[in-house]
């Protein structure tokens, strides 16, 4: 697969996650809310090893994310204020990912390759991709089924 088309592909699946986890974020409330906050966490931690930026900018990333993930449902603030950190830890999350686009699409792209899918179907590909990036999450969904296994994830 050549990069420009991984790009894309990655492109259109990060947008197609955030877009869906912002729209579930207004109805949260409590254990959801710290759930949510716990799942950003967990995510920027775990991308903090593929981020482009200085080292410690990324030593930073995987302590602010492990601390979310960590400390999230121990937050004593009002759903309102939780909302408002879930979207900011959103919004920070997808371009973290974003910055860090280049170093994740060489390891997709050896992933591929090892995987004997690197010339593989458009769809086969696509849900490798898909599995990567949000593991656990449905490939072939619309958006609303998307967003009900967010909501689903998020609550238990």
């Amino acid at each position: 697969m050549r990069p420009w088309d991984l790009n894309a592909l990655v492109l259109t699946h990060v947008n197609r996650f955030f877009q869906a986890a912002r729209r579930v974020t207004p109805g949260l409330e409590g254990k959801e809310l710290a759930s949510l906050l716990t799942m950003g966490g967990n995510l920027l931690w775990a991308h903090s090893a593929f981020a482009d930026v200085p080292e410690e900018q990324e030593r930073s990333m995987a302590v602010a994310g492990a601390a979310a993930g960590l400390f999230a449902d121990r937050l004593d603030t009002g759903d309102a204020k939780r909302r408002l950190v879930a979207e900011q830890a959103l919004d920070e999350l997808e371009r973290d990912l974003l910055r860090g686009l280049d170093p994740l699409l060489e390891r997709l792209c050896a992933e591929l390759a090892d995987a004997g899918l690197a010339e593989g179907s458009p769809a086969t590909v696509d849900r490798f991709v898909w599995d990567r990036l949000f593991r656990g999450y449905p490939w072939l969904a619309g958006q609303l089924e998307l967003e009900a296994a967010i909501r689903e994830r998020l609550a238990n």
